[in-house]
């Protein structure tokens, strides 16, 4: 018993490790920071699915910077609820399966103590605003979003539509990685070309 374990444990890491370098060296393939394009990191060991998703901002929200107005932080509020309506976003082709934990991170977007403040301050100089736009334009800001599931009959599980091109039209192209006990694989994804096959 002990010795299964150990293998587990073992394989466990070694599929972490992978698939970490795997991500890295598709996200150094992407360039930098590219507007439309996405990342889709997705590990299926044993009943369990993990799915990570890379952005930019741009793709979710239309803009990078933190939210400094009151409509901006609505945004990205509402972009937050749409991270986590994951039937919107993922339709498994079978395999019963079921979400267990979201992680969404919009950090570098909003405070979590954020006031809603007048977004019209009157004792800010014309410079003060100009340098303020180029401090925005220079922000490259991502989101960053987890998912997990564990899944009743992962033998059935054959693939995985996303629904992304849908819910946030800026994204045109998503770069997707899976990685499975048994292969790996990668496909661009795109609003006609929307499905992963396992």
């Amino acid at each position: 018993m002990t010795t299964i374990r150990t293998s587990v444990g073992v394989f466990s890491s070694i599929l972490v490790v992978f698939y970490l370098s795997q991500a890295h060296a598709q996200q150094a393939n992407l360039g930098t920071h590219a507007h439309g394009v996405s990342e889709l990191n997705i590990v299926i060991e044993g009943n369990k699915i993990e799915i990570q998703l890379r952005t930019p901002a741009m793709n979710i929200v239309g803009f990078e910077h933190e939210a400094s107005t009151k409509k901006q932080i609505k945004k990205v509020k509402q972009s937050e609820a749409k991270l986590h309506d994951h039937k919107a976003l993922f339709s498994f082709s079978s395999g019963d399966c079921r979400l267990t934990q979201t992680q969404i991170d919009l950090a570098n977007l909003i405070k979590n103590n954020v006031i809603e403040k007048d977004i019209h301050d009157h004792h800010k100089s014309d410079s003060d605003n100009n340098h303020e736009h180029e401090d925005e334009a220079s922000v490259h800001s991502e989101v960053v979003a987890h998912y997990h599931y564990d899944c009743e009959d992962m033998d059935d599980l054959s693939s995985l539509s996303l629904g992304f091109f849908d819910v946030f039209p800026a994204m045109q192209q998503i770069n997707g990685i899976w990685i499975t006990t048994s292969e790996q694989g990668a496909a661009a994804l795109t609003r006609s070309n929307k499905t992963i096959t396992f």
